[in-house]
C-alpha cells in the first residue's frame, strides 16, 4: 500500500519523522551503563553482591541490534560482573 492511500491526503515527509537522538539511538547502551554504574555502587558502598545478569544480557542486546555504543555496553558489563565477583572474594 502506497504512503499517500494509507495517509489518506498526508503525505509523509522526511521532515516530519522525529529526529534521532543518541538515547534512542543507543538505548540498550545506555540502560547497560546505568544498570552497570547502579550494580558497582550497590556492591560496593553495601557490600550486596547480586549476580550481575542484567548488565550483559543488556549488552547482547545491544550488539544484537548493532547499536554505535555497543562495545562501551559491553565494557560497562564485563566491569561490572568483575568488581562483583572482586568485591564477594573479599
Amino acid at each position: 500500500m502506497p504512503l499517500e492511500a494509507a495517509n489518506v491526503g498526508h503525505t509523509v515527509e522526511p521532515a516530519d519523522a522525529p529526529a534521532a537522538t543518541v538515547i534512542s539511538t543507543n538505548i540498550y547502551s545506555v540502560l547497560t551503563l546505568g544498570f552497570a554504574l547502579i550494580y558497582i555502587l550497590v556492591a560496593s558502598t553495601t557490600g550486596l553482591v547480586i549476580a550481575g545478569v542484567v548488565p550483559v544480557l543488556l549488552a547482547m542486546r545491544a550488539f544484537g541490534v548493532r547499536e554505535p555504543m555497543a562495545p562501551f555496553a559491553g565494557l560497562a558489563a564485563a566491569a561490572a560482573v568483575v568488581i562483583g565477583l572482586v568485591l564477594l572474594a573479599r
